[in-house]
């Protein structure tokens, strides 16, 4: 899509209305360079082209500038910034991952007969974007697009495990005004959970969604050591043909295999992520 201004008058609006002016103009900085062979263009150029007032232009393009969206290649010419490179990087793994696990995740059903989850970070919760049922799948509520704090639940726990001490604590104030009667917040027993993480690379919960269910779970990997996505494995206590311990080192496994898929070298990995005695 391209959001072209046909004029540069503005005619008294609201604060809202005039930031969306703005924003749409921006937008057709970036896709004007984008749609360039050089990639570059010239002040003048840019705001000849979108018929943008040139001041207002210039103010844009610092702006844009100034994040790192855009970058001057020479006094006056601007082109794509890195930070557009980082932001669709990130969207590209979040694309790729699922592709990448699907073989994996489907041996983890097959090998076990339970059902495997998949799940990415979304601000201060976890999306599900992929599950593969196994014989007791009725017994699992949640369904692809279902959403849950970070501090429930085996997966979730994850994006906090691999957090820092300052962010997992952040969270934890902000989730204290935002827990409810089903997802209470434990924070001694969530930290006991981070530190088993951070010493075993996985993380396990028993009944935090459904009753006589247990899941343990690892985090994903990309090339750049960033945790991308946490896979996950659940089954009805009394049923499963495996412990906890043996689920453990298959999604363990996992996780790995998954991570190598990515790109990811453990020689990237910090040498340890310890909790604060503090904390726990």
């Amino acid at each position: 899509m391209r959001f072209i201004m046909s004029n540069d008058h503005e005619s008294p609006e609201s604060e809202k209305s005039s930031g969306i002016k703005v924003l749409l103009k921006a937008m057709s900085i970036l896709n004007l360079l984008a749609d360039q062979p050089t990639a570059e263009l010239p002040l003048g150029e840019i705001a000849s082209h979108l018929r943008i007032n040139k001041s207002t232009c210039h103010h844009i393009l610092d702006t844009l500038a100034s994040g790192g969206y855009l970058e001057r290649s020479a006094p006056g010419v601007y082109r794509l910034g890195v930070k557009l490179f980082q932001v669709g990087s990130r969207l590209q793994d979040r694309l790729d991952v699922r592709e990448r696990t699907e073989p994996t995740l489907a041996e983890m059903q097959r090998l076990t007969g339970e059902t495997v989850f998949l799940y990415i970070r979304r601000g201060d919760e976890a999306v599900c974007v992929e599950r593969m049922d196994g014989r007791y799948a009725s017994t699992h509520l949640l369904q692809v697009g279902s959403a849950l704090p970070l501090h429930i639940g085996a997966s979730p726990k994850v994006f906090l495990a691999t957090s820092s001490d300052e962010e997992v604590a952040q969270y934890i104030e902000r989730a204290r005004t935002a827990s409810n009667a089903r997802f209470p917040l434990d924070p001694p027993h969530l930290w006991r959970d981070i530190v088993d993480f951070r010493a075993t690379g996985t993380v396990a919960a028993a009944r935090d969604i459904e009753a006589n269910t247990r899941a343990v779970a690892a985090a994903i990997y990309d090339h750049a050591g960033a945790v991308v996505a946490a896979v996950s494995i659940s089954w009805v206590e009394a049923l499963s043909d495996h412990s906890e311990e043996e689920m453990r080192g298959m999604i363990l496994q996992a996780a790995r295999k998954i991570s190598a898929a990515m790109g990811y070298d453990e020689r990237l990995a910090d040498a340890t992520l310890s909790v604060s005695e503090d904390l726990v």
